[in-house]
This record gives C-alpha cells, sequence and structure tokens, in this order.
C-alpha cells in the first residue's frame, strides 16, 4: 500500500498525475516543487513550502491556501547539490558567490530567466519571450534594457541550436 504520494509538478505537468491523485490513492497527498501555490485541490493534503513562497506575516496570502503548510527552515526549493558534494559529514558549505560574467551574461543588463525543464517551454511562450526582449532592447535607453538578455536551463546542444535558430531568424537576436 501507498502511504505518502507527493506531486512534484502541480498544474504545470501531465494531468494524468492530478487525476491519479484525485482518486486519493495514499492517505496522504503533498504538493511540492512544481507548483508554489495551492493547488486548491481537496485531494492535496500538505504542501512544502518556506516563508518566502508562503509569508506567515501575510494572513490574506495565506488565507487562500487549502493545504496545510510543511514550511522548510530555510528553502524549499532543492536545486544543485554539487557543491556539497565535497563537505564532510557534518560540516557545512557555502555556495560560492557567481559573476555574471562566468555565466556568459551581461554586467548591466536585465536578466530574464526561465529554469523550468526545456520541456515546458512551449514554442508559443518561448515567441512570446523573445519579443519582449526585442521590443525591450529596441525601446530601451539605458543599458539594463538595451543588454537584456533571455537566460534559460540548458537541455543539450541540439535545443540549444534550435531555440538560438528561432531568435535569430525570426527576431534578429544573437
Amino acid at each position: 500500500d501507498l502511504d505518502i504520494m507527493i506531486d512534484l509538478c502541480g498544474y504545470t505537468g501531465p494531468s494524468a498525475v492530478a487525476e491519479i491523485m484525485a482518486s486519493r490513492v495514499a492517505p496522504v497527498q503533498i504538493a511540492y516543487m512544481g507548483f508554489p501555490a495551492s493547488t486548491g485541490a481537496s485531494f492535496i493534503d500538505y504542501m512544502i513550502c518556506d516563508k518566502v513562497v508562503v509569508p506567515p506575516t501575510q494572513p490574506r496570502i495565506r488565507k487562500y491556501y487549502s493545504e496545510h503548510l510543511i514550511l522548510m527552515p530555510h528553502c524549499y526549493f532543492v536545486n544543485s547539490h554539487k557543491y556539497l558534494a565535497g563537505a564532510a559529514p557534518g560540516e557545512t558549505t557555502h555556495t560560492p558567490r557567481l559573476s555574471r560574467e562566468a555565466q556568459g551574461l551581461p554586467v548591466n543588463g536585465f536578466v530574464f530567466c526561465c529554469h523550468s525543464r526545456p520541456e515546458k517551454i512551449d514554442p508559443s511562450t518561448f515567441r512570446s519571450w523573445l519579443q519582449v526582449l526585442t521590443k525591450l532592447r529596441q525601446q530601451g535607453d539605458i543599458p539594463s534594457q538595451t543588454n537584456a538578455v533571455l537566460w534559460l536551463l540548458r537541455s543539450g546542444d541540439a535545443m540549444e541550436h534550435n531555440l538560438r535558430q528561432i531568435a535569430k531568424e525570426e527576431f534578429g537576436l544573437e
């Protein structure tokens, strides 16, 4: 028997997950990571979050959550752990501060960022982002506008090539 089911996608994933959870396959069902807001679903019992996602001092926000909240002490969003790999047991390490230059980003420029799974980016959304970026660059008169960039999570050479090709051919962006 399944004791706990955790949904990692929320409304951003396949509907099959929501359909399975709606049938109450586990006595405890939890929403985590993929959708940092209330699902409003009666079949989701808890939501894992932190004080940034759901501020404890904002009752006007909290009242809209149908789930009971499980507050993580620091950050609910588990991400890259590669900086912790060299730590000895019990040792605390800190993520090094990275520069924009080290990531290939402009020093003075607005960064539109989406580090979701690449398959979540549909063609219409991607083209909408490029329209905003193009308009901002054309109308901008300060470096943060003219140097604006779109920073996406890289998922391989083919994806990067295809997206850069659309940006260049359809929008004249390098």
